[in-house]
């Protein structure tokens, strides 16, 4: 599959086939479509499928191959994609560019802001993609749910 993307926000993959916005909520009555990885679905990414559960919306969930899940809530086929398990700067860039494009962020777990690229260190924070607000909203829950880390006392 290939998903490109311009200026919009939109996407589009490799059909030539317009795909609606990532940042359009599903209808009333819609599931909210996540993707998640059965290799990675660890503890923090049920708790995340299950507060999105809470806010009385259907779940449905979806796997596909890694970089192909930021391209799928880039392309509007699913609203969410929490990864709390490691990736690396070149399972995501490309993809993150896509989503970028298409109105969706991919999030840091640790800080609620966009991932930064090309730093020393090339291992990602966990994240989460989305473009819709409520469900970037329950990130921003979980961040601020997280304790506090207490500097080391001098020796």
């Amino acid at each position: 599959e290939l998903s490109v993307t311009e200026a919009g926000p939109q996407a589009w993959r490799s059909s030539a086939r317009r795909i609606r916005s990532a940042s359009l909520f599903p209808d009333e009555g819609e599931s909210l479509r996540v993707v998640a990885s059965r290799s990675h679905l660890n503890d923090a990414t049920r708790e995340f499928i299950h507060r999105l559960e809470a806010t009385g919306r259907r779940i449905e969930t979806a796997n596909s191959g890694s970089s192909l899940k930021l391209c799928r809530v880039a392309t509007g086929e699913a609203q969410a994609y929490p990864r709390f398990a490691p990736t690396c700067e070149w399972d995501t860039a490309a993809a993150d560019a896509v989503c970028r494009g298409a109105g969706a962020r991919v999030l840091s777990a640790e800080t609620g802001n966009l991932l930064v690229y090309n730093k020393e260190d090339i291992l990602n924070p966990h994240f989460l993609v989305t473009g819709i607000r409520e469900i970037q909203d329950l990130l921003g829950e979980l961040i601020e749910e997280q304790p506090e880390e207490q500097p080391e006392e001098a020796q």
